[in-house]
């Protein structure tokens, strides 16, 4: 099938002992979930204040001495920075009375720095091992080992300041999924902080909901397991990344892919079929989504309906014209309707983009 699975992932509870997670959660959806609700459904919390975060943030103020939340804030956004990697705070929120600092740099691992290297590798050994990185997952590695995505970099940020007591959110960048960021309240003010591009900015930007980073976090958790070939795992952990939020277009596209390559999820007629239910799903969220329509075609072609198979072609290819590979599957297509002339058209245009 055309199309790669988009960079965007949780699984059940890692803690030992505990029974494998109910095929559905009983969490209500209207609310940001409650951390025991999770435990209480085996689902990991992505945001998590644990007693380990929650002790590393104490022994990190208390080494420094710091007392507002200003001084909070830029002390733990310092510690998820690489050592010695400088960034600026709001220059016009600087004042003598509550930082009379400017340029800033990552703190060393002495001073109480984490030294996390940014990496979306998803065969690193680190997430073959844990999936998507939770926070306290991130901190118990040894120094050296610790990788994070800009999502898992921005989720233990959020924990972070939340053990010390700032109220802080995940914010994606909604025309692409693939970049998170913090935004955090500090003195009754918006900051926007983002760990990998260095910003500590005042902002008026908005932020997700806990429920729909969990959503993230699940997706997430999926492209790593499907990356490494664990194609049912993925499924599941779509499913549930999609009870959190439905309205992700994505995530449907992506459990189509999954669904159309899971030998071991059932038949292949069923699992065509329920893949033709993503993208139709991820369509009607997001209907220029050009991947979800391309890959429709192709499924309706396995399932011998070539006339609908050769609508949704039409469609994705009004909105990518450029795509060889989408001219290529209409060529196959209109030769097995019989269509030979348009069919060796189609194949030249596929030739030709090439």
């Amino acid at each position: 099938m055309m199309g790669n699975i988009s960079n965007i992932s949780l699984t059940p509870y890692k803690s030992p002992g505990l029974p494998a997670p109910k095929p559905e959660h009983q969490i209500k959806m209207d609310h940001n979930p409650k951390p025991q609700d999770l435990y209480a459904e085996r689902l990991e919390d992505p945001l998590q204040e644990s007693p380990k975060i929650k002790d590393h943030v104490n022994k990190l103020l208390e080494k420094h001495e710091v007392r507002s939340d200003w001084d909070k804030a830029v002390l733990l956004f310092r510690a998820v920075l690489p050592s010695g990697a400088e960034f600026d705070p709001d220059p016009i929120f600087i004042t003598p009375i509550r930082s009379p600092y400017r340029l800033q740099k990552g703190l060393s691992l002495e001073e109480g720095g984490l030294a996390i290297t940014y990496n979306k590798d998803p065969l690193a050994p680190q997430r073959k091992k844990h999936g998507d990185l939770l926070p306290d997952e991130l901190i118990g590695l040894p120094p050296a080992e610790r990788i994070a995505t800009c999502l898992e970099l921005s989720n233990l940020l959020v924990s972070l300041l939340r053990s010390a007591g700032i109220k802080a959110y995940i914010a994606h960048v909604k025309k692409d999924f693939s970049h998170a960021y913090v935004i955090a309240l500090i003195d009754g003010i918006t900051f926007k902080l983002d760990p990998v591009k260095r910003l500590f900015l005042r902002t008026g930007g908005s932020f997700d909901k806990d429920r729909e980073n969990i959503a993230f976090h699940y997706a997430k958790e999926a492209f790593y397991l499907s990356k490494q070939g664990k194609l049912a795992k993925a499924l599941e952990a779509y499913n549930t990344a999609l009870e959190f939020n439905p309205k992700m277009a994505k995530i449907w596209y992506n459990k189509g892919l999954v669904l159309i390559k899971c030998g071991e999820c059932g038949p292949e007629q069923e699992r065509l079929i329920k893949a033709l239910e993503a993208f139709n799903k991820a369509l009607k969220i997001n209907p220029d989504l050009f991947e979800a329509r391309a890959n429709k075609g192709a499924v309706l072609a396995k399932l011998g309906k070539l006339e609908e198979a050769m609508e949704a072609l039409n469609a994705a290819l009004e909105l990518k014209p450029g795509s060889s590979a989408a001219w290529r599957l209409k060529g196959k297509i209109l030769f097995n309707l019989g269509r030979r002339d348009e069919a060796a058209e189609a194949f030249k245009r596929a030739k030709a983009l090439q």
